[in-house]
């Protein structure tokens, strides 16, 4: 009853009467209290409006929703909030709630769940302490800013945990991926995090850390803390792929010198389309990027010279052995190039970013607990000797094999000639000059073409990484429990304060990121809708992009000046050429032939002479007498009175 939008009749401290707020509407509810009791007996009931039903309700308050909600946020935490929370309130109480009242309810109900974020920092070294001690082995660190007036400010955490370290160890392959998320919370920060790939190419989280920034400094000290952890100094044998963040490939030169580094090959596309957009574009770059031979891939860059000279030159500046199959080392047995490991993760990861430290760690803890425990029952009940990605490989192998031809040379040498291509294969050496074998450590369709020929089993030629018993390795390690915050010893070390919050300059920007160039069409051609030209077409920061002029066939712009093509007459070096005028576009809307339109337009022409010409008149007046005053003699009266 108190939750309605009925005025309550308080003015009588015995009776309550609750009315409709519409003047004709007979709904009534009349209470009396109870003598000697705190009890309210209704005494009189109308129910039935006869007004026009209102889908809106001001005792409907975000503090109000905050508290009937709170255990469905509890049970599921990425519940929508207009699609899921705005939709199950409209149905259950009538109102329709706006998307400002539905933030602030789950703001509210955020903070009935995980208190004040920064009363966690208070705790960070006794997390620290608590993971070292139930979980023994595990890396656990955390790094404060000394100032000069106590308290220290929180700077840095890493964890990385023993039995998720040596499950890697034992049995992934020696490639990691490198990337960092914004934290959403009240207390903004970047999570950092390492992510390392299984035997059946699934992700497999190592270490994640909280730093203050994003930076040079402190990917050196999570790289170095990791590179501790995998008993390395100079990374030697060891790969890692990266997007190329802020300050990471200067950390790898400064920690891990001697480790392969790829780059991410559609952070690279992302950088390339801002100069050279476009679907042929994009395709060959791809070319570019999978070609397993040092032939082919000359041959795609020539034909990415022939798309453009300054692409081709564009890519050249980057060294083939970052982006490219035929440039990476075979070592690793993966032949990835986009950092999907990382990108997947923080997909993982968008139901911690927005919660305080301590519940944002522990939620990665326990997800890294509860994967393993699933991957190990999972695992059990598989069929076969390797794993379900190396039967998808296989697969599309056998609809390739088809187009080879073989040439015998040995009982382990053959020629294989496919696509006007001629490969060599050694089943015993386990190579094809087509390098893919090497890179992944699965047959190649060349290679399975020839095993198939000599009646032999293509598993026994895959590399041990992907087999069901080292899968098992990897996860048979348990990622033991941890008690809560209660059980936690108090630690001696002082208590750090929270991150200060930082305003950066400028107008705060109402969009969440700028649209790259090309980035619209390539989500619609994803969805399988048409885009309308243009629509990328907007202003960025005050100018418009400029790599939607490919929208216009792949013609350049031609200068007015100096007729020559790739600028315009505005940036033109050349001498302005003054016999060539300039006319100005024609802009706004066509005259009007009405005969009254005609009459009011040379009426304001008229006007607008006249009021020039009084104008000049007066500015001559003006210049003839100051001229006079200043040709005066030095013995006029006006002289004389000043002196």
């Amino acid at each position: 009853m108190n939750r309605c939008k009925f005025p309550w009749d308080t003015k009588r401290s015995k009776r309550v009467k609750c009315t409709c707020g519409e003047i004709l509407c007979n709904f009534k509810i009349l209470a009396m209290k109870v003598r000697d009791e705190e009890t309210l007996q209704i005494r009189t009931t109308r129910l039935k409006h006869d007004c026009c039903y209102a889908n809106w309700n001001r005792q409907v308050t975000a503090e109000y929703l905050a508290e009937r909600y709170l255990e469905v946020f509890r049970n599921d935490p990425t519940w929508a909030l207009v699609k899921g929370f705005g939709v199950r309130v409209l149905q259950e109480t009538g109102v329709e709630c706006g998307y400002n009242k539905l933030w602030y309810a789950r703001a509210r109900v955020k903070y009935l769940l995980y208190a004040d974020g920064a009363e966690q920092y208070k705790r960070v070294w006794d997390y620290v302490e608590a993971v070292k001690k139930h979980i023994e082995g595990s890396y656990a660190i955390c790094c404060t800013e000394t100032i000069d007036r106590p308290p220290p400010v929180f700077q840095r955490m890493f964890i990385c945990l023993k039995p998720v370290l040596d499950g890697f160890m034992r049995g992934c392959r020696s490639i990691i991926g490198l990337d960092g998320c914004h934290l959403t919370g009240l207390f903004t920060g970047i999570c950092l995090v390492a992510v390392a790939s299984d035997g059946n190419n699934n992700i497999y989280p190592l270490a994640w850390a909280v730093v203050d920034t994003e930076r040079t400094d402190t990917w050196t000290w999570f790289i170095d803390l990791l590179g501790t952890a995998l008993g390395t100094t100079d990374g030697e044998g060891w790969t890692f792929m990266s997007d190329r963040q802020k300050g990471l490939l200067e950390a790898f030169k400064n920690v891990v010198p001697k480790a392969e580094i790829r780059f991410c090959w559609r952070h690279v596309w992302c950088n390339f389309k801002e100069k050279f957009p476009g679907q042929a574009f994009k395709e060959q770059l791809w070319s570019c990027a999978t070609a397993t031979t040092q032939l082919e891939f000359n041959k795609q860059m020539e034909d990415l010279k022939l798309l453009s000279v300054g692409a081709h030159a564009y890519m050249d500046k980057i060294p083939p052995k970052y982006w490219s199959r035929h440039a990476f080392s075979s070592r690793p047995k993966s032949k990835m190039l986009l950092n999907n490991m990382c990108e997947s993760f923080n997909n993982v990861l968008k139901q911690a970013r927005d919660k305080p430290i301590l519940t944002h760690m522990e939620w990665m803890r326990r997800y890294v607990m509860q994967r393993h425990c699933k991957k190990r029952e999972g695992v059990r009940g598989m069929l076969g000797k390797f794993m379900p990605y190396v039967r998808k490989q296989l697969e599309w192998a056998e609809t390739q094999r088809r187009f080879c031809l073989l040439s015998k040379s040995s009982d382990y040498f053959f020629e294989v000639e496919n696509n006007n291509n001629i490969f060599i294969v050694d089943l015993f050496n386990k190579k094809c000059t087509c390098y893919s074998w090497e890179l992944t450590g699965i047959p190649c369709h060349h290679a399975y073409a020839c095993i198939l020929y000599m009646r032999l089993n293509p598993e026994d030629f895959v590399a041990d990484w992907y087999s069901k018993e080292m899968y098992m390795v990897v996860y048979e390690a348990i990622v033991p429990p941890l008690p809560g915050p209660n059980h936690w010893e108090k630690s001696q070390n002082v208590e750090p304060a929270p991150l200060p919050y930082i305003t950066m300059p400028g107008r705060p920007s109402k969009k969440k990121r700028n649209i790259g160039a090309g980035e619209a069409e390539e989500a619609a051609q994803k969805k399988g809708k048409d885009v309308p030209p243009g629509l990328n077409n907007k202003k960025q920061n005050g100018k418009v992009d400029d790599a939607q002029h490919a929208a216009r066939g792949g013609r350049q712009n031609k200068c007015g000046n100096c007729k020559k093509l790739g600028h315009n007459r505005k940036t033109c070096k050349e001498p302005m050429d003054c016999t060539v005028e300039i006319r100005p576009p024609p802009t706004g809307k066509p005259p009007s032939d009405d005969p009254w339109c005609i009459y009011r337009r040379e009426r304001r022409e008229a006007l607008q002479k006249q009021k020039e010409a009084n104008a000049d008149i007066v500015t001559q007046a003006s210049q003839t007498s100051i001229a006079s005053c200043s040709q005066q003699p030095q013995s006029s009266p006006s002289h004389a009175m000043f002196e």
